[in-house]
Protein backbone atom coordinates (compact mmCIF):
# COMPACT_ATOMS: atom_id res chain seq x y z
CA UNK A 1 0.00 0.00 0.00
CA UNK A 2 1.33 3.44 -0.82
CA UNK A 3 0.62 6.65 1.00
CA UNK A 4 0.01 9.68 -1.17
CA UNK A 5 0.97 13.04 0.24
CA UNK A 6 -2.18 14.61 -1.17
CA UNK A 7 -4.53 12.19 0.65
CA UNK A 8 -7.23 14.09 2.54
CA UNK A 9 -6.96 11.82 5.57
CA UNK A 10 -3.55 10.78 6.86
CA UNK A 11 -3.02 7.06 7.43
CA UNK A 12 -1.92 6.15 10.94
CA UNK A 13 0.17 3.02 10.68
CA UNK A 14 -0.96 0.92 13.60
CA UNK A 15 -1.02 -2.47 11.86
CA UNK A 16 1.55 -4.31 9.78
CA UNK A 17 -0.85 -4.47 6.83
CA UNK A 18 -3.61 -1.96 6.18
CA UNK A 19 -6.28 -1.54 3.53
CA UNK A 20 -8.84 1.03 2.51
CA UNK A 21 -11.27 -1.65 1.37
CA UNK A 22 -11.31 -5.35 0.54
CA UNK A 23 -13.91 -7.29 -1.35
CA UNK A 24 -14.14 -10.94 -0.36
CA UNK A 25 -16.12 -13.84 -1.82
CA UNK A 26 -17.53 -16.34 0.69
CA UNK A 27 -18.48 -19.80 -0.60
CA UNK A 28 -22.17 -20.63 -0.21
CA UNK A 29 -21.39 -24.36 -0.34
CA UNK A 30 -18.88 -24.02 2.53
CA UNK A 31 -21.34 -21.88 4.54
CA UNK A 32 -23.94 -24.62 4.10
CA UNK A 33 -21.46 -27.24 5.37
CA UNK A 34 -20.59 -25.06 8.38
CA UNK A 35 -24.29 -24.54 9.19
CA UNK A 36 -24.90 -28.31 9.16
CA UNK A 37 -21.80 -28.95 11.31
CA UNK A 38 -22.74 -26.23 13.82
CA UNK A 39 -26.32 -27.55 14.09
CA UNK A 40 -24.96 -31.04 14.81
CA UNK A 41 -22.33 -29.77 17.27
CA UNK A 42 -24.97 -27.88 19.27
CA UNK A 43 -27.42 -30.80 19.06
CA UNK A 44 -30.00 -28.60 17.32
CA UNK A 45 -33.20 -30.50 16.50
CA UNK A 46 -32.73 -29.67 12.82
CA UNK A 47 -32.25 -32.22 10.06
CA UNK A 48 -31.74 -31.99 6.31
CA UNK A 49 -30.59 -28.38 6.61
CA UNK A 50 -29.96 -26.83 3.21
CA UNK A 51 -28.86 -23.36 2.06
CA UNK A 52 -29.49 -22.43 -1.59
CA UNK A 53 -27.93 -19.22 -2.90
CA UNK A 54 -29.46 -17.27 -5.78
CA UNK A 55 -28.72 -13.63 -6.56
CA UNK A 56 -30.36 -11.56 -3.83
CA UNK A 57 -31.60 -14.48 -1.71
CA UNK A 58 -30.57 -17.38 0.46
CA UNK A 59 -33.33 -19.99 0.65
CA UNK A 60 -32.97 -22.10 3.79
CA UNK A 61 -34.89 -25.32 4.31
CA UNK A 62 -34.83 -28.26 6.64
CA UNK A 63 -36.84 -30.17 9.20
CA UNK A 64 -37.35 -29.12 12.80
CA UNK A 65 -37.65 -32.24 14.95
CA UNK A 66 -39.89 -31.54 17.97
CA UNK A 67 -41.79 -34.78 18.49
CA UNK A 68 -42.65 -34.77 14.80
CA UNK A 69 -40.63 -33.59 11.82
CA UNK A 70 -41.81 -30.13 10.77
CA UNK A 71 -40.43 -29.08 7.37
CA UNK A 72 -39.57 -25.38 7.30
CA UNK A 73 -38.41 -22.79 4.80
CA UNK A 74 -37.25 -19.23 5.12
CA UNK A 75 -35.56 -16.61 3.00
CA UNK A 76 -32.75 -14.20 3.70
CA UNK A 77 -32.80 -11.27 1.30
CA UNK A 78 -30.54 -8.85 3.09
CA UNK A 79 -27.61 -8.99 5.46
CA UNK A 80 -27.07 -5.77 7.39
CA UNK A 81 -23.72 -4.74 8.89
CA UNK A 82 -24.11 -2.71 12.09
CA UNK A 83 -20.60 -2.03 13.36
CA UNK A 84 -19.27 -5.14 15.08
CA UNK A 85 -22.55 -7.03 14.51
CA UNK A 86 -24.14 -8.48 11.37
CA UNK A 87 -27.94 -8.66 11.39
CA UNK A 88 -29.73 -11.23 9.26
CA UNK A 89 -33.53 -10.75 9.06
CA UNK A 90 -35.68 -13.77 8.16
CA UNK A 91 -38.47 -13.44 5.60
CA UNK A 92 -41.21 -15.78 4.35
CA UNK A 93 -40.76 -18.17 7.27
CA UNK A 94 -43.12 -21.12 6.76
CA UNK A 95 -43.78 -24.66 7.93
CA UNK A 96 -44.91 -27.55 5.74
CA UNK A 97 -44.15 -25.35 2.73
CA UNK A 98 -47.20 -23.10 3.08
CA UNK A 99 -48.15 -22.34 6.70
CA UNK A 100 -46.70 -19.12 8.07
CA UNK A 101 -44.41 -20.20 10.87
CA UNK A 102 -45.60 -18.67 14.11
CA UNK A 103 -42.99 -16.79 16.11
CA UNK A 104 -43.53 -19.21 19.00
CA UNK A 105 -42.18 -22.04 16.82
CA UNK A 106 -39.21 -19.88 15.87
CA UNK A 107 -38.67 -19.34 19.60
CA UNK A 108 -37.91 -23.06 19.86
CA UNK A 109 -34.81 -22.29 17.81
CA UNK A 110 -34.09 -19.33 20.13
CA UNK A 111 -33.88 -21.63 23.11
CA UNK A 112 -31.12 -23.64 21.49
CA UNK A 113 -27.47 -23.12 22.32
CA UNK A 114 -26.39 -21.46 19.09
CA UNK A 115 -22.81 -20.92 20.12
CA UNK A 116 -20.90 -17.92 21.33
CA UNK A 117 -21.37 -14.87 19.14
CA UNK A 118 -24.63 -16.06 17.56
CA UNK A 119 -27.90 -14.69 18.84
CA UNK A 120 -31.40 -15.50 17.57
CA UNK A 121 -34.10 -12.91 18.26
CA UNK A 122 -37.38 -14.70 17.38
CA UNK A 123 -39.54 -11.71 18.29
CA UNK A 124 -37.74 -9.67 15.61
CA UNK A 125 -37.28 -12.62 13.19
CA UNK A 126 -33.56 -11.82 13.24
CA UNK A 127 -30.21 -13.54 13.64
CA UNK A 128 -27.29 -11.47 15.00
CA UNK A 129 -23.66 -12.49 14.47
CA UNK A 130 -21.03 -10.81 16.64
CA UNK A 131 -17.95 -10.47 14.43
CA UNK A 132 -15.43 -10.45 17.27
CA UNK A 133 -16.33 -14.12 17.79
CA UNK A 134 -15.37 -15.01 14.22
CA UNK A 135 -12.41 -12.72 13.50
CA UNK A 136 -8.95 -13.28 14.98
CA UNK A 137 -7.65 -10.69 17.46
CA UNK A 138 -4.76 -9.67 15.20
CA UNK A 139 -7.26 -8.34 12.61
CA UNK A 140 -9.17 -5.04 12.59
CA UNK A 141 -11.97 -5.07 10.05
CA UNK A 142 -15.35 -3.50 9.51
CA UNK A 143 -17.97 -4.92 7.19
CA UNK A 144 -19.53 -2.24 4.99
CA UNK A 145 -21.76 -4.34 2.76
CA UNK A 146 -22.84 -7.94 2.17
CA UNK A 147 -24.38 -8.96 -1.16
CA UNK A 148 -25.98 -12.34 -1.80
CA UNK A 149 -24.86 -13.84 -5.12
CA UNK A 150 -25.50 -17.14 -6.89
CA UNK A 151 -22.65 -19.03 -5.26
CA UNK A 152 -22.37 -17.31 -1.88
CA UNK A 153 -21.69 -13.85 -0.55
CA UNK A 154 -19.66 -10.84 -1.59
CA UNK A 155 -18.44 -9.04 1.53
CA UNK A 156 -17.03 -5.54 1.22
CA UNK A 157 -14.76 -4.64 4.10
CA UNK A 158 -14.02 -1.02 4.92
CA UNK A 159 -10.74 0.32 6.26
CA UNK A 160 -8.84 -2.14 8.39
CA UNK A 161 -5.55 -3.81 9.09
CA UNK A 162 -3.80 -6.85 10.42
CA UNK A 163 -0.66 -7.74 12.29
CA UNK A 164 1.30 -10.93 12.19
CA UNK A 165 -0.66 -13.72 13.94
CA UNK A 166 0.62 -14.53 17.41
CA UNK A 167 3.08 -17.42 17.44
CA UNK A 168 2.53 -20.50 19.46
Amino acid sequence: MTHHENDATPHIMTRLVQWDFLELRVSGAKLGQIAVQEAAAHKAPVRELRLDFVPGEIAISGKLIKGIAVPFRLAIRKIIPRGPVIEVPFENVSAFGFLPLPRILLQLFGNLALGEGVELQPERMLLRLHLDRFLPSFLDAEVEEVRIVSDGLIVRMGPGGADRPPSG
